[in-house]
């Protein structure tokens, strides 16, 4: 039982930085990239909203051994309580 609460924890504690993160992101996001645009021109904004989705891509095929469905995490360790 303690694990399943631990992993729950864990779970929550992610989530809610992963929600955080894409508010953040969402809320700084338009306006970086206006005044990166109004600054420096389109050329230097999509080049690093290019080497902003590259990164992003290069980070998921990095990790993706790592990413665990669902099934098989309720297999381990049962249905969340």
């Amino acid at each position: 039982m303690a694990m399943i609460t631990s992993v729950c924890y864990v779970q929550g504690v992610m989530m809610g930085v992963i929600t955080g993160a894409g508010s953040l992101a969402r809320g700084l996001g338009p306006m970086l990239m206006g005044l990166l645009y109004e600054h420096y021109g389109p050329l230097v904004t999509f080049t690093t909203m290019a080497g902003i989705v590259m990164f992003t891509v290069l980070f998921t095929l990095v990790f993706f051994s790592r990413l665990v469905p669902y099934e098989r995490y309720a297999g381990k360790y049962g249905p969340p309580p």
